[in-house]
């Protein structure tokens, strides 16, 4: 029995290391990355400005098979144009940038608040791009998987 303890305990204590360990992202590392935890950040990390004349795309996918990758965005903040032509964040739906874009293009304070893919491979695919006037803080985001119903 007091094995038995020990080891629930450790595997709790496992899962809860795991759970909290989380993998850092940034834009500027670019190309592709299969993973269902961690942090998205703009180039310029969690607390630094993005530079000027950045052109960058990422794609994530979801590292539990059948699951859907959701991106939390708790801040967010570029250059604001009303055509958003100047600095810009796209989000496609899939694998690249011929899937289906979700929302539009994001500038200014208008975050993309919580996406998540609903096509069959559960990947979203993330592209960016400065300007050489302004820069700003970019964004935080939390990745997660979800499991559909």
């Amino acid at each position: 029995m007091k094995l038995l303890c020990s080891i629930i305990v450790l595997f709790t204590v496992s899962l809860y290391a795991v759970e909290t360990y989380s993998q850092t992202y940034l834009i500027s590392q670019q190309g592709t990355v299969t993973t269902c935890a961690g942090n998205f950040y703009d180039s310029g990390d969690s607390g630094g400005n993005y530079s000027n004349n950045e052109d960058f795309s990422m794609t994530f996918k979801p590292a539990t098979s059948g699951a859907m990758l959701q991106f939390i965005f708790s801040s967010f903040t570029l250059e604001s144009q009303p055509s958003c032509n100047k600095d810009y964040f796209r989000i496609y739906n899939g694998e690249n940038i011929s899937a289906p874009q979700i929302g539009g293009d994001y500038c200014g304070t208008n975050s993309p608040g919580t996406v998540t893919a609903t096509n069959p491979t559960g990947a979203l695919t993330f592209v960016f791009h400065s300007n050489a006037s302004e820069v700003y803080s970019g964004w935080v985001a939390t990745i997660n998987c979800s499991i559909p119903i």
